[in-house]
């Protein structure tokens, strides 16, 4: 690029592409590495005194007269659900149908008027009309999106007043490298960040106004127990079941993770 800076777009998708888990130990893998149990993402459940995540509070912000809002990538819906008073209409978009049973279950439990789609945003987008809710949130999904600043145009063209999007401030999988390390001598990645999430968003043309805030977690989905945690480390690491004491040792030795979110509003 002779000597020019890379596009945040590009550096954005190459620096994903390094997570990409070696041949050599995906050969050993009995199931997708990847994969997530919906049983794990219900949300909690709703309560008076639960303090609001910073993104909580932008999205009731940008909510308007209709109280609708779309949840992408939503799981089974614990970004939409932590909403308080709750809206009047959900949406949700999730690649599992298993993530989107649960997202209907909650709220029809809730009374809330809801409806679903199964897909990935970048191919159900047209399906939606623009400005077809107030406001469209999309919780740690990022870091799974290659092409961030379509994926992110999308989904402010349907939300009319504006995004709003929650990741860790660096790849959600920096705090399992330590595993990699021990089980099978990988150096993984470090980047990208959240502010590089930025950086890839705001390059895209039409856009808009993106700014980056930074809070603290808060609980919005139900605490899963310590043995699924550690099936969940074993399918990641390619691992049988037979190393399940060690996987659960050294998930005990894991530095506690930080509990920082970057809180990304697109208007």
């Amino acid at each position: 690029m002779n000597g020019a800076e890379q596009p945040a777009q590009q550096r954005w998708q190459s620096e994903l592409g390094a997570w990409a888990i070696p041949d050599h130990i995906k050969q050993h893998a009995s199931a997708d590495p990847w994969h997530l149990d919906p049983a794990l993402f219900r949300p909690a459940e709703p309560s008076p005194d639960t303090a609001m995540s910073l993104a909580t509070q932008r999205a009731i912000g940008l909510l308007g007269d209709e109280r609708s809002v779309l949840d992408v990538g939503c799981g089974g819906g614990a970004a939409v659900f932590a909403i308080n008073p709750a809206p009047s209409r959900v949406h949700g978009v999730d690649q599992s149908e298993g993530m989107l049973e649960i997202f209907a279950s909650v709220a029809a439990e809730r009374s809330i008027e809801h409806g679903t789609t199964v897909g990935s945003w970048l191919e159900v987008a047209s399906t939606f009309s623009d400005g077809s809710f107030d406001v469209v949130v999309c919780h740690h999904v990022a870091y799974n999106v290659a092409q961030l600043g379509p994926f992110v145009a999308e989904l402010r063209r349907v939300a009319r007043n504006g995004v709003v999007m929650e990741l860790t401030m660096t790849h959600p999988q920096t705090s399992n490298n330590p595993l990699w390390e021990q089980f099978w001598s990988l150096a993984r990645p470090t980047g990208p960040s959240a502010l590089d999430a930025l950086a890839a968003i705001t390059e895209h043309p039409g856009i808009g106004e993106a700014a980056l805030e930074v809070g603290s977690t808060v609980a919005t989905r139900q605490e899963p127990p310590f043995e699924a945690r550690v099936h969940g480390a074993l399918r990641m690491l390619c691992l049988g079941p037979d190393r399940f004491d060690e996987v659960a040792d050294a998930l005990t030795s894991l530095a506690p993770r930080s509990l920082e979110r970057a809180v990304i509003v697109v208007r």
